[in-house]
């Protein structure tokens, strides 16, 4: 499967991610934002996913619209949580498995990174626990994207690369609050995420700035699509 920054297109866009404990999608066609939601909690997938789409159709902006205008779905396949992905990715093959809607891939950590950069960074890193004691993580740096995954251990020493102050050996999160506090004491050429930013602009940024995969169809098996070493 290979990555493509995809021109724009015309027509109604879906663009959804669910990959933590949090429901976010927009609904655009690359000029206005029609709707938004961005929620968060334990098993919204499995619960409010479907309500949440048809909520957004009785929105004033959509009137006229349905979920067969939708012509293109951008789906983040992770890293996250596999039942999450899992759940979602059932719920679009149902809605849309008999359409002609065009289907795109991309990461839910390019789309974190795009919704930091928000706030006016050029430069921007973010983590997310996977379990295991093991934490992805994504780098944005212009219009340079990198992820990984790392154990805790590994994931500290890289704090350490960009803070040097920050003490070796503690948990990932105490590191990672340290590494915060001491970005905002001096100069730093990165902003850490220290929340589940998901942002409007950061999922419709998904569609012109993030590397994106076409998918043949909405038969693709979800183990296929997901970020390899990573989901």
């Amino acid at each position: 499967m290979k990555g493509e920054r995809p021109n724009q297109r015309d027509g109604l866009e879906l663009i959804i991610d669910a990959s933590l404990n949090n429901i976010s999608f927009v609904l655009t066609d690359n000029k206005d934002i029609y709707y938004f939601c961005h929620e968060k909690g334990m098993r919204l997938q499995s619960t409010l996913l479907l309500p949440y789409i048809a909520k957004a159709f009785e929105h004033d902006q959509l009137k006229g619209k349905a979920l067969h205008d939708v012509r293109h779905v951008i789906f983040c396949r992770g890293p996250g949580s596999f039942t999450a992905l899992r759940i979602v990715w059932s719920v679009l093959q149902g809605l849309f498995w008999q359409s002609e809607t065009k289907l795109w891939v991309g990461s839910s950590l390019e789309l974190r990174c795009l919704s930091l950069r928000q706030r006016g960074d050029e430069s921007v890193l973010v983590f997310m626990p996977m379990g295991r004691g093991r934490f992805a993580y994504g780098s944005l740096v212009g219009a340079d994207f990198a992820q990984n995954c790392v154990t805790e251990s590994a994931g500290v020493a890289l704090l350490e690369q960009l803070h040097p102050d920050v003490v070796a050996g503690t948990k990932m999160t105490d590191a990672f609050h340290q590494a915060v506090l001491k970005h905002k004491s001096k100069n730093s050429d990165f902003r850490f995420l220290t929340e589940d930013i998901i942002t409007a602009e950061g999922l419709i940024n998904m569609t012109s700035q993030a590397c994106l995969t076409p998918v043949m169809d909405w038969q693709t098996h979800l183990d296929y699509m997901l970020e390899p070493d990573i989901g």
